[in-house]
């Protein structure tokens, strides 16, 4: 696990559930976290983590990596993490700063419940954020004033949210290989076209562009721009091939249509950057 930044740029509220029989609860909220990071910061877990999570992004975004899947966690998204599953995550290449809330679950009964439900996978929800969050303040309110003799009411909220959970992952795209796939194409290959890759995908454009979106956050052609825009940046601060060089590199076919897009990502000039 990596480290935890410095205090000076980190800031985090925690609530642990306080000690109660915990064997007579198949699945139960053992900690909620609201997490606010001020820099960049990476982190990485394995498998060795025994909790089912569910992390919503408040502000900012976060690169996640969990196994073969790779997709950015934005506001409005909520990001469901099985129990014993390799996960990471990096802030760095997405600005740095950012504040989400996260509740960890454990249980006897967890296993059984979550492949009941269909939610025992790495799942990206795009719709209903603003309930789940609702839930898991909720949850948060009964754990931190320490009234967890009310149990039926913990029990109740938890079953309530595992339940939005698995209405919402039916209506959501999950992460997929495909869209892994196709992420690790635009990356790597800056002169493929959308269409191109939809062909080879076998989907239509609208389809694929969908799919992204759903799953990612943003469009295939707004995902290709940060890729050039970042390699860009790489090649500007540490090769000597010329800008129209860098610009071929990257697919495109005018010096100049490069140099717009640079100065609309990066708010200067190729020229300038280097400098």
């Amino acid at each position: 696990m990596s480290k935890k930044p410095s205090s000076s740029s980190f800031k985090q509220r925690v609530d642990i559930i306080p000690d109660f029989d915990r064997q007579s609860c198949p699945v139960y909220p053992f900690v909620v976290h609201e997490t606010e990071c001020f820099k960049g910061y990476a982190f990485s877990s394995h498998s060795e983590f025994t909790f089912w999570t569910v992390e919503l992004m408040l502000s900012g975004r976060c690169h996640y990596k969990a196994g073969p899947l790779d997709f950015v966690l934005e506001p409005g998204m909520v990001l469901v993490v099985p129990p014993r599953q390799d996960i990471s995550f990096e802030s760095h290449s997405t600005g740095g700063a950012y504040r989400k809330l996260v509740a960890e679950f454990k249980g006897s009964g967890l296993d059984d419940l979550l492949k009941a439900l269909g939610i025992d996978g790495v799942t990206l929800l795009t719709r209903g954020a603003a309930s789940i969050h609702s839930l898991i303040e909720e949850l948060r309110a009964i754990i931190h004033y320490h009234t967890i003799k009310e149990l039926a009411a913990l029990m109740g909220k938890t079953y309530e949210l595992l339940h939005l959970v698995a209405a919402n992952a039916s209506n959501s795209m999950p992460v997929s290989t495909l869209l892994t796939d196709t992420q690790r194409r635009l990356e790597e290959d800056y002169k493929v076209t959308i269409p191109q890759l939809a062909a080879e995908l076998g989907i239509s454009r609208a389809s694929l562009n969908r799919k992204f979106v759903a799953s990612v956050g943003f469009s295939p052609a707004r995902y290709r721009n940060r890729c050039r825009m970042e390699k860009a940046k790489l090649l500007l601060s540490s090769s000597d091939l010329s800008i129209k060089e860098i610009a071929n590199l990257l697919g495109y076919c005018h010096q100049f249509h490069f140099s717009e897009e640079f100065k609309r990502y990066s708010g200067i000039s190729p020229h300038r950057f280097r400098s």
